[in-house]
């Protein structure tokens, strides 16, 4: 599954230039998140954080 959204050029720039791979550090945080709430169980979602799907 895929998600996009928009942020600032600028914002943008600055999170690629200090993050290895923004988008998993995306979906490690949208999954961070919905654990937190209880959407969803661990470890299966986090195992899947750096996969490609």
């Amino acid at each position: 599954m895929s998600i996009s959204f928009d942020l600032p050029a600028a914002v943008e720039d600055q999170l690629r230039r200090e993050l290895a791979d923004l988008d998993v550090a995306a979906k490690e945080a949208a999954l961070v998140e919905l654990y937190r709430q209880g959407r969803i169980e661990t470890p299966y979602s986090f195992r899947t954080a750096g996969s490609a799907g």
